[in-house]
């Protein structure tokens, strides 16, 4: 697994600043790592990263969600202030993998909550169509 390579190629094609870029960048790495590190299919995370926040760190909906991975800190972080979304986010995420046993299923449920509704369904389709496609240039470069 090529963190770098992942993260260029999610945001090669934008239009982001010198410094937009490496700071997205500098998160994406993080986050791919992190997840290989916690279990979690790098390839997939990267992707609803990308598709939740472009990797903006500083990213926040209009629910509330905060981060890379758009996390709702009122159910998620057990002290107001005291939260890595990033990790809240990986636990979250592996939570629904685990449960539902389909990318596809655990991605609208963590996009949509506990409805998985047309909306997010068909976002869902995008974030793991995307992530199929990184595995297969991350494998075919290494």
């Amino acid at each position: 697994m090529d963190a770098v390579l992942i993260c260029i190629l999610l945001l090669g094609g934008h239009d982001f600043n010198n410094y937009e870029l490496g700071e997205r960048m500098t998160h994406c790495v993080d986050l791919v790592e992190r997840a290989d590190d916690a279990g979690v299919d790098p390839h997939l995370t990267a992707s609803l990263a990308y598709y939740e926040s472009h990797f903006n760190h500083r990213a926040v909906s209009k629910a509330g969600a905060r981060g890379v991975l758009q996390v709702i800190p009122y159910h998620h972080c057990p002290r107001k202030g005291e939260c890595d979304y990033v990790e809240v986010g990986l636990k979250a995420l592996k939570r629904l993998l685990r449960k539902k046993r389909d990318p596809l299923m655990a991605v609208c449920h963590y996009n949509g909550g506990t409805r998985c509704g047309k909306r997010s369904k068909r976002w869902a389709k995008h974030v793991v169509r995307t992530a199929k496609r990184l595995r297969r240039v991350d494998i075919s470069a290494n």
